[in-house]
């Protein structure tokens, strides 16, 4: 059953494009980055179980497909892109969703390092693998790729001043602190050409809200082209102010877009058509992403899109941590409901 035509008028803002680095995205929708833990990974190549869940959510209506965190540096219990035989499997992703009018962007991450021990050399071998990973997500036909800074990574926690106790000049200021980002960011723009977007996933307090405000004054200045805002090493705490509907990470990325220019994308508790209008009708982001609910309709997008009822995710535990499906996908309770 479809939504009235007056409440569908104030959807509109979901059909909307939006066109970044010479891309035109076809709407506000984004498939947020969630590991399905479930899921055969080979040595940590990407399987067709991962190819068709994305292509299914492109098919589904998103604007924009952001791949689950895909590793730069060896871990085989993890999907990769270290090397150039995982070029093929990510080249599936992107040719599969750019079908359907999706775009395709892979977050890349790197898991491993004491951030208080690596030495400068350390430090500049992670930044050419994630250079290296560029150019492999490049050549792979997306069009961009994801710097993972947020949830306790290993850029995150370099980021963060609650646990980056260096004294050299990655260590300090929050200037300091980003400069594993800022030296290597015009290296990567080389790499992947003008025509391809550069988005970092920032941890909105990292570990104060006001770090992750000066760390979005400064991504403002560097070729970064979009700020993708989520929570750092810890859950946010703060107060919500009682006129907002919505969580604490969304809220996040409410605060860091009054202190950027760059588009940002808005994500957490985000279930329903109605959910993700009001952040983008408000101007708290300028796209939202949707995770769980994607998870348990994989037509959430075109639904939303056209008013029709989502098969709604269950907000199981009422946290992330506890959804079935992020843990073992079998026993999604929505999807045994699915309504096609």
């Amino acid at each position: 059953m479809a939504f009235p035509n007056e409440r569908r008028k104030k959807l509109t803002k979901l059909w909307e494009t939006i066109t970044i680095r010479n891309i035109t995205i076809k709407n506000r929708i984004v498939m947020a980055p969630m590991h399905c833990f479930s899921f055969e990974i080979k040595n940590g190549y990407h399987t067709q179980q991962y190819i068709d869940h994305y292509i299914a959510r492109a098919k589904g209506g998103a604007g924009i497909i952001i791949t689950a965190a895909t590793s730069v540096c060896p871990q085989v219990t993890h999907p990769g892109i270290w090397e150039d035989g995982q070029i093929p499997q990510m080249k599936q992703i992107a040719d599969g969703c750019h079908k359907y009018g999706a775009k395709v962007i892979v977050q890349i991450i790197c898991k491993k390092g004491d951030e208080n021990r690596l030495t400068t050399a350390k430090i500049r071998f992670i930044q050419e693998q994630y250079i290296s990973a560029a150019k492999r997500v490049s050549a792979s036909g997306a069009d961009g790729l994801e710097i993972h800074c947020c949830h306790g990574s290993l850029m995150c926690r370099i980021l963060s001043g609650e646990t980056n106790f260096r004294s050299d000049s990655y260590g300090g200021t929050a200037g300091n602190r980003a400069r594993i980002l800022t030296e290597m960011l015009p290296e990567m723009r080389k790499v992947v050409g003008n025509d391809f977007i550069l988005s970092v996933r920032l941890g909105g307090n990292m570990p104060t809200i006001q770090d992750g405000i000066q760390f979005a004054k400064i991504l403002n200045k560097t070729d970064v082209d979009i700020l993708d805002v989520s929570s750092g090493n810890i859950s946010p705490t703060h107060q919500l102010p009682e006129s907002y509907h919505g969580s604490l990470i969304s809220h996040l990325a409410t605060l860091l877009k009054q202190h950027t220019n760059l588009p940002v994308i808005g994500v957490s508790e985000i279930f329903t058509a109605n959910d993700a209008n009001y952040f983008l009708e408000n101007d708290m982001f300028d796209l939202a992403a949707v995770g769980r609910g994607m998870f348990a309709d994989d037509k959430w997008a075109t639904k939303a899109l056209n008013g029709e009822i989502i098969n709604q995710c269950h907000n199981c535990g009422k946290s992330r941590v506890h959804c079935h499906w992020f843990t073992d996908h079998t026993k999604c309770p929505a999807r045994k409901k699915l309504t096609r």
